[in-house]
């Protein structure tokens, strides 16, 4: 039996964080030559290797079949496959013929089954293909950045063949502009079945984001490494964006005072690329973005913005605007480690100015509070259990002193309908003087809303067993290593302990019994908001996208989190992260969520 070919060791260094190769088979394209060996035999001498490689981008799969030349040790054809222009043709078992428009990769191999093993894969991309709706393709297309076969593609002349293949798909697959926005699988925070969606204006987009910057100063022009997750177009589509930074100033001093200079030139950094945004994309924009919110706890940064109309009245009312922060590090009080959080209500402006009061108390609203936390570092079972603590500290310390007003009553009876172990709330009253009156005030926790969205470096890491080598290899498995990893993931198994009352499969990483009870009732009612889709966000040496090479060779984790506590159903857009920022030794995570307003419940 032939031997199955192994890929290149330059093909494989040139494979992306997310890109994985499906097979590989010897490959001769055109003619075929013979040519004699040291002991007079003739055989089929091959000088390429046709490659079928896949790359996940937005959770979309996409696939191209390569033409690698082993004597120039370089690629020589790239062909993106895309299924209403995929066709396969063969006239023998030793024959094949993939074409996608004007492009075509054709020849033979001697190695029968290996072909056999390509045509079938090929069939499933057509027939995956077939079952989509007219026009899916397009979407993949949208959704999908086939610059990715640029780092393959050795020659410029290589990847022009690519893009005009992408413009015939495109040009064959046009459909209207608002049909792109059609609404996708989603993710929901139960598994009941849900009620009819809601009405456009009652829906609200958030975008957060998190990203450990490792200290670093942002950069001067949005040209300067640009922060690609502040530039999306489908930014532009959100209601709210809040972004969680972590260690921005990483100095001594920062623990004496407050240096106003790193959080002035983060803000201007992102109101610049915001800015460069808003001139991109096809249709000209019709908002701009405004800082409702920001605050500071010496390393940890939270900003919230608004997306707010240019030329129209606005849609949201945003209100009841509070701040918190809460150092959970040395001594369980410094602010190496820590949360920042804003809450405020959001609520549907109504359509007549002078609306009568009982109108405005029915208007559909939402509470939501935006949680950015950095917890201990280190891997085993000690740094688990000082996570653990953290978390449990943070959300029994962060509290929001608000004016008791209707709708905080309303929260409140809420809360008290829980068990003791979820309410958050404080039923203590005081009060604070406003314009010399006495108005009574009440503390609200982080479950005292409707939706809470924690987000930022919550360290979680893969044990101690596993070595960066082996976490990398099963990374360059694709799904299949992805999820195997995800087992071993330590937030994972408490979250999912909370869900199901038993722990994730892999290893058990809660060792005492004091431990495992504190993380049952600290993460009891939250979810990560989608699955694990992109690789580990840390550790990475800086200016690059190579894990940890130093002598520490840290394990690759999934320490950049985003997750999401809630009453009400919420669909979730996207979870991602931005592998081409390369500021820090994290990458930046991304998540987009859709949730709703509703009207108050009736007393």
């Amino acid at each position: 039996m032939d031997a199955i070919p192994a890929p290149p060791a330059t093909l494989l260094d040139l494979l992306g964080p997310r890109d994985h190769i499906k097979i590989v088979v010897p490959f001769a394209s055109g003619v075929c030559e013979l040519r004699e060996d040291r002991d007079g035999e003739q055989d089929l001498h091959i000088d390429s290797l046709l490659v079928l490689v896949s790359t996940i981008s937005n959770d979309v799969e996409a696939s191209a079949l390569l033409l690698y030349d082993t004597a120039r040790d370089c690629t020589v054809a790239a062909l993106p496959l895309i299924s209403h222009l995929l066709d396969v043709k063969s006239d023998s078992p030793t024959q094949i013929s993939v074409s996608a428009g004007a492009s075509r990769i054709e020849g033979s191999s001697p190695n029968v089954l290996l072909l056999q093993d390509l045509r079938l894969l090929l069939d499933a991309l057509g027939a995956s293909g077939s079952r989509h709706k007219a026009g899916d393709d397009e979407t993949l297309l949208l959704l999908t950045r086939w610059a990715w076969l640029k780092r393959y593609a050795g020659s410029g002349e290589v990847f022009a063949g690519v893009k005009r293949v992408l413009g015939e798909a495109r040009e064959r697959g046009k459909r209207p502009i608002y049909s792109r926005f059609a609404t996708t699988t989603t993710t929901t925070s139960s598994s009941a079945p849900l009620p009819a969606a809601p009405p456009p204006s009652s829906s609200l987009r958030l975008t957060v984001i998190t990203y450990n910057v490792g200290g670093a100063l942002p950069p001067s022009s949005p040209l300067d490494l640009p922060l690609t997750f502040l530039t999306r177009p489908s930014l532009q589509q959100s209601d709210l964006l809040a972004i969680g930074l972590q260690e921005v100033d990483t100095s001594s001093s920062a623990y004496i005072w407050f240096d106003p200079a790193r959080q002035a030139a983060w803000i201007s950094a992102v109101n610049r690329h915001l800015a460069r945004g808003e001139g991109e994309g096809e249709e000209e924009q019709e908002g701009r973005w405004e800082l409702r919110a920001v605050k500071q706890h010496v390393t940890i940064l939270l900003l919230v913005y608004e997306r707010v109309p240019v030329s129209s009245e606005r849609r949201l009312v945003v209100d009841e605007v509070a701040l918190a922060s809460v150092g959970v590090g040395l001594g369980g009080f410094m602010a190496n480690k820590g949360g920042v959080a804003a809450r405020m209500r959001v609520r549907a402006r109504g359509q007549e100015a002078g609306q009568a009061q009982a109108q405005a108390q029915a208007q559909a609203q939402a509470t939501l509070c935006f949680v950015t936390a950095h917890l201990s570092a280190g891997a085993g079972r000690i740094a688990m259990e000082r996570r653990v603590w953290d978390w449990a500290e943070l959300e029994r310390r962060l509290r929001f002193e608000m004016p008791v007003r209707e709708a905080v009553h309303e929260a409140v009876r809420a809360g008290e309908g829980e068990s003791s172990s979820n309410s958050s709330s404080s039923s203590s009253s005081s009060s604070s003087s406003e314009g010399g009156e006495s108005v009574p005030t009440i503390k609200l926790g982080l479950r005292d809303h409707d939706y809470t969205l924690l987000f930022g470096d919550l360290n979680s890491r893969l044990p101690l067993s596993l070595s960066s080598y082996q976490v990398q290899r099963l990374l360059r498995r694709g799904k299949v290593g992805m999820q195997m990893l995800q087992g071993y993931d330590e937030l994972r198994a408490h979250l999912s302990e909370n869900e199901a009352g038993s722990a994730a499969k892999g290893i058990s990483l809660v060792e005492t019994d004091e431990t495992r009870l504190l993380a049952l009732q600290s993460w009891h009612g939250w979810r990560e908001v989608g699955e694990l889709a992109f690789p580990p966000t840390y550790k990475f040496d800086v200016g690059t996208s190579h894990y940890d090479t130093s002598e520490k060779q840290r394990v690759p984790s999934w320490t950049d989190r985003v997750l999401v506590h809630g009453s009400r159903d919420w669909s979730l857009n996207a979870y991602d992260c931005e592998g081409a920022v390369l500021l820090s030794d994290h990458k930046p995570v991304r998540a987009e969520v859709v949730v709703h307003l509703a009207p108050p419940p009736a007393r």
